[in-house]
């Protein structure tokens, strides 16, 4: 460490490519290792990358932290969100920790018997002079007592580390339960459902809970939280309706971010759906390449075969028929739809317009007429948001 100090501060006014000079160090701290992977080029260029690597005996980590799958994601996730924290009020610091979700991410590592863990950090600058000074404070006086309070005991908040895992495991286990009891999703009673706003996926304030109606009340088993009553859905075909402004879009929402796991506090940590669902809509202006969209769409203008169908600019229909397309090709057993993000021309043609208009004249087979053959030929279930149109009963 006291070598990267002098070098840091023997670097102090000088141009700032001489920052290449420490890339590809490896520096040795009392508790942990830091290594410089790339420096960059210019202070207005993208952040230079750096890894710690932390052993575990160091950490304090318990055993229970790393049994499993789920738990060991659920860990290395705690851990990168731990040194975000720490780390918030030095603006030159920077890790992608992630959101309201807990996913695979590499900015955290279990790798062996070490913890690895991969930051940014904007290396200081005047103009294009180094700041060394500011430099070395960062890297060997700063990092280190973000790490310690961060990754290390007895800073690290072990108790929890142990309740982020617990929550995690406790989703995974009631989604693998999913099929056993013909659901494709479940909803625990007491779950927030609404958001902060359409970008801020963080928990509403003052938000009602969710309480399922008795007719649709199942109970799972959690390993850690217990029994868990909710809303179950089963497969098949499942509409959703109701007034404007009174949740239809919202529960949908919630059954969408259903295939990830949710951090505690989330609201949303007892909302679980199989994990292949996907969410369909229109996107007009989409590129779409050689897609077979003819069960949907017979024939387009030009003479433009549907069953391997490319543009550019898609169309509202055309796009929606792609994206359903798509989603089964890769697997999805499940659809979700709104129809506020739907064409209408592909979702339904009620009785007056087949009236008007010849089934002959219309190349459009609308997802009214498919819904059923999805279901009983292809195993593929469908939820539905409607509120405008009584032809799906």
């Amino acid at each position: 460490m006291e070598r990267l100090r002098a070098k840091l501060l023997g670097l102090d006014g000088r141009n700032y490519k001489a920052y290449r000079d420490i890339q590809g160090w490896n520096v040795e701290f009392n508790r942990f290792n830091l290594r410089i992977d790339h420096v960059q080029g210019d202070p207005y260029a993208a952040p230079s990358r750096l890894r710690v690597f932390v052993p575990l005996t160091e950490a304090g980590m318990p055993e229970r932290a790393l049994e499993g799958s789920a738990r060991r994601r659920a860990t290395r996730d705690f851990l990168a969100r731990s040194f975000r924290r720490a780390a918030r009020p030095e603006r030159d610091l920077s890790i992608d920790a992630g959101g309201q979700t807990v996913l695979e991410r590499t900015a955290c590592l279990l790798t062996g018997d070490d913890i690895e863990l991969r930051f940014r950090l904007e290396l200081p600058g005047r103009g294009r002079r180094i700041m060394g000074r500011r430099a070395a404070e960062l890297l060997c006086t700063v990092l280190p007592t973000i790490v310690e309070h961060s990754l290390m005991a007895p800073g690290l908040d072990l108790e929890a580390l142990e309740h982020h895992c617990n929550v995690i495991e406790d989703q995974e286990s009631l989604r693998a339960q999913l099929a056993d009891h013909s659901l494709l999703a479940f909803l625990g009673d007491g779950s927030s459902l609404p958001r902060a706003s359409g970008i801020d996926d963080r928990p509403a304030k003052d938000a009602i809970l969710l309480t399922s109606p008795e007719s649709l009340r199942i109970r799972l088993g959690a390993p850690n939280s217990g029994e868990v009553s909710g809303l179950g859905i089963p497969h098949g075909i499942t509409l959703i309706v109701g007034g404007g402004f009174h949740g239809k879009s919202t529960l949908l929402k919630a059954l969408e971010s259903g295939i990830y796991d949710h951090i505690p506090g989330d609201g949303r940590e007892f909302v679980v759906c199989e994990s292949s669902a996907v969410k369909i809509r229109a996107e007009d202006g989409r590129s779409v390449s050689s897609v077979d969209i003819s069960d949907f769409i017979s024939s387009l203008p030009g003479g433009r075969m549907t069953m391997s169908f490319s543009t550019d600019l898609a169309s509202g229909s055309t796009s929606q028929a792609t994206t359903l397309v798509e989603a089964l090709e890769v697997g999805a057993q499940t659809i979700f739809l709104d129809e506020d993000t739907s064409a209408t021309n592909f979702m339904i043609r009620d009785m007056r317009m087949q009236a008007l208009v010849a089934k002959t004249s219309e190349p459009i087979t609308p997802f009214l007429d498919r819904v059923r053959e999805l279901r009983d030929v292809l195993g593929v279930s469908t939820v539905l948001v409607m509120g405008g149109s009584g032809d799906y009963f």
